[in-house]
């Protein structure tokens, strides 16, 4: 089973010609009020893609909290280690352009409230992988990280947005998964040299040799790059017509975490990531809408 400890939102997606410019006001083509958070939105991923997933974290006793739990609900996902506190359901602002690229404003609401003690020791062992990002407070993430460590759970970190990892917690991954921006990120966090174009291949085994795990850079319509076991492994990205690429790299993320969990080999789960990456691109908002 897959543990997921992440965000929980609600996204409010409003689809214009172009994005907006500082100061300019622009009337949406259209609007959406759809379900989000990369934690939720990896859990759902997991979970369509064959993986038995269970999500902690938080949301609020408002209306939105039913809004922003009803995809995973429809996923199947088990959403017992929710709580729900007194604050605002983690809200997002998704900008949306024609061509599909987005801005994206983030108010973490509930989420700054999950904790790792909302999943008790024994339900710990009950699972065989954690994958969480780096939306929650970082203690929490933290503790919840030293935790699956100590019970012998696989660890699958996307470090989003990217946070200053020191190398004690990075020797407790197992696999960091990061986009470019995220890579040069990590990197200078911990005083290393930010990557080129020219050196992107050496950035990866950098942070690898500093992890001592595999460190995977998802790239877009490029496809995924990582450094495992000593060697390098690509993996390709179809093309396809792209509606949205909000929540690709979520999908992506929960969708590797799935393929390992069936046995499939780390380059083998890199292809089938970025094939569902980008069929993540093909339909509006960050989860596959299931009717």
């Amino acid at each position: 089973m897959l543990l997921v400890f992440g965000s929980i939102n609600v996204d409010l997606v409003l689809r214009c010609a172009s994005l907006p410019r500082e100061g300019q006001t622009l009337l949406a083509e259209h609007s959406l009020l759809v379900a989000g958070g990369k934690g939720a939105n990896q859990a759902h991923a997991a979970a369509l893609a064959g993986a038995q997933v269970a999500l902690v974290g938080a949301v609020g006793k408002d209306a939105l909290a039913d809004v922003a739990l009803r995809g995973v609900l429809q996923a199947g996902v088990d959403v017992s280690g929710v709580a729900r506190v007194d604050a605002l359901t983690g809200c997002a602002s998704v900008a949306l352009g024609a061509n599909g690229a987005n801005q994206i404003i983030v108010a973490s609401g509930a989420n700054a409230l999950a904790r790792a003690e909302q999943i008790s020791d024994a339900d710990f062992r009950k699972h065989h992988m954690l994958l969480m990002q780096m939306e929650l407070p970082m203690p929490e993430t933290l503790l919840m990280l030293a935790r699956a460590k100590a019970a012998g759970l696989q660890t699958v970190v996307n470090n989003a947005p990217a946070a200053a990892l020191g190398v004690d917690a990075l020797r407790l991954i197992d696999v960091l998964i990061v986009n470019e921006h995220e890579l040069a990120d990590s990197l200078q966090f911990l005083g290393a040299e930010r990557p080129t174009a020219n050196n992107f291949p050496h950035g990866l085994e950098a942070l690898a040799n500093l992890s001592g795990g595999s460190v995977i850079a998802t790239l877009g319509e490029q496809g995924a790059m990582a450094w495992h076991e000593g060697a390098l492994a690509q993996a390709t990205a179809p093309s396809v017509n792209v509606v949205d690429t909000t929540g690709a790299g979520d999908t992506s993320c929960g969708a590797f975490c799935a393929a390992l969990l069936r046995g499939e080999l780390l380059p083998q789960a890199m292809q089938t990531a970025s094939e569902a990456a980008s069929q993540a691109c093909t339909w509006l908002g960050a989860q596959k809408p299931l009717g």
